[in-house]
Order: C-alpha cells, then structure tokens, then sequence
C-alpha cells in the first residue's frame, strides 16, 4: 500500500488511523488490484511473444504460483490491525 501512495511505511504508519487503514482493506477486499493484476498482464503479455514465436502456451500456465493467503474473517482482520497499531504505538512512546 506505501508503493501505492507513494509513502514511506513510516510515514503510512504516522499519517494513517486505523479506520482508514481498515477502509483500505475492505476496498482492496471488493476490487482486487496491484500485484495480482500485473501477474496476469504479464502472463498474457508474456503468452503472446511466446505464440509468436510458435509456442503452444496459454497465459494461465505462465502465472506464479503462489502460496494462498489464509482465510481470515473480516472482524477478526480489523481486531488484529487495531492490536498491530497499539502495539506500535506504545513502541513510539
């Protein structure tokens, strides 16, 4: 998210309230973007040089192939964003 705007995570962690964050987190939840997109751009970029040149290759075998994320209820991301950034901020003191 610091690529993304353009910030530091120091200046994210100083500038950014936990509701906010949590804004974030419900957007990016609804519509996906960033690095998972670039992926598939990449791949179908990628696939097509490659059918040019005369390769039998679809896109989708050219994608990473990542570990999946554990599925964590919403509440329970919230709770953990609030404690990360209590913690933190008892750090700062």
């Amino acid at each position: 998210m610091a690529l993304a705007l353009g910030k530091t995570l120091g200046e994210l962690r100083s500038e950014m309230t936990v509701d906010e964050l949590a804004l974030w987190w419900a957007k990016y939840r609804r519509d996906p973007g960033g690095q998972w997109r670039d992926d598939i751009r990449e791949s179908m970029h990628t696939a097509a040089v490659c059918q040019a040149h005369g390769a039998k290759v679809k896109w989708r075998d050219l994608m990473p192939q990542w570990e999946p994320d554990p599925v964590v209820p919403a509440k329970t991301k919230a709770q953990q964003i609030r404690a990360w950034v209590t913690e933190h901020n008892k750090r700062k003191r």
